[in-house]
């Protein structure tokens, strides 16, 4: 997985916040002689398309949503590490390089591995050839410890919000809602995009816009905010959310719900954003919470919007 490098940009440090009621746990590393006879008869390769349906079963078996097709997106927009033990896939990670930092994410151990320090090691080799860069991952309770060995500190925490939508008076704001269909819409989200997180995310974006439906706010002829809803997992995933506050987010939240039809919806949203009680009010339950974890330091966003749903935990 080959580096790259990246122009000068205005910084902060990213420092340690409280991880809430995150449990961490850590995985159990046995003696040194059988790591190594372990370590052996794992082959780390790259991530290939004919390996995502062993991918996809291995989440199916974690009771992970994702779809073969959620697992194609993802690869096409990153890089990934496989494990194999002999014919068998016992492993995978993910990671995803932006213009300003990277994210990693759908990190599997397959449960007759766990404890072995696999994940450590997916982790390492993931992080080995970009060193410089900035990271931000989400952290399940099992892989908080496994993540804090390798530099990570916490940074907040993402709610996931899950249900099928109940009817409600929808958020009215000053301004016009329509879909972002053409280029010019596109470039414009990006530069909001950017400004809420700094990272540089133009082909995400755009990935998305095709997957799926950007909808945005406008004001006096110019963006303001945008939303993307696409199928993800069981149902569908709103997000990101890109706003300059809460009801502008709520509005563009709200004209997608209403056009969701039956099924589940979900949102990530961060826990400073706002957005759970009026979610909680549409239908959408508080199904899980997540860590988030970041490693060095990141750019400063330009600010004027912030992200009030991510794209995904894994992609952020």
């Amino acid at each position: 997985m080959a580096g790259r490098s990246h122009g000068a940009h205005r910084c902060r440090q990213v420092t340690p916040a409280t991880a809430g009621g995150t449990t961490i746990m850590t995985e159990t590393l046995e003696n040194p002689d059988m790591l190594q006879q372990q370590e052996s008869a794992w082959q780390f390769q790259p991530l290939r398309e004919q390996d995502l349906p062993r991918a996809h079963a291995l989440s199916v078996a974690a009771r992970w949503p994702h779809r073969l097709e959620d697992w194609a997106f993802c690869l096409a927009l990153g890089e990934g590490l496989a494990v194999w033990e002999q014919n068998a896939l016992v492993g995978v990670a993910m990671r995803w390089r932006y213009a300003h930092g990277m994210t990693i994410g759908l990190i599997i151990v397959a449960d007759t591995h766990r404890g072995r320090g696999m994940a450590s090691q997916m982790v390492e080799k993931l992080l080995a050839d970009c060193a410089s860069e900035p990271v931000l991952l989400h952290a399940t309770p099992a892989g908080a410890g496994v993540y804090a060995r390798q530099g990570f500190v916490p940074a907040g925490q993402v709610l996931q919000m899950q249900g099928e939508p109940a009817p409600v008076t929808p958020v009215v704001v000053a301004g016009q809602i329509a879909e972002l269909a053409d280029a010019s819409a596109l470039r414009e989200a990006i530069a909001l995009d950017d400004g809420a997180t700094g990272m540089g995310r133009a082909a995400l974006l755009q990935a998305l816009a095709s997957a799926g439906r950007m909808v945005g706010l406008y004001r006096d002829g110019r963006l303001q905010a945008y939303a993307v809803v696409r199928r993800f997992g069981r149902g569908q995933v709103i997000g990101p959310v890109i706003a300059p506050d809460s009801d502008s987010a709520l509005a563009l939240i709200d004209t997608l719900l209403a056009e969701a039809g039956p099924g589940l919806v979900r949102i990530d949203i961060p826990e400073t954003s706002g957005l759970q009680t009026a979610l909680l009010a549409r239908g959408l339950q508080q199904v899980d919470t997540v860590a988030v974890m970041a490693k060095g330091v990141w750019p400063i966003p330009a600010g004027g919007t912030s992200r009030f749903a991510l794209a995904s935990q894994a992609l952020a």
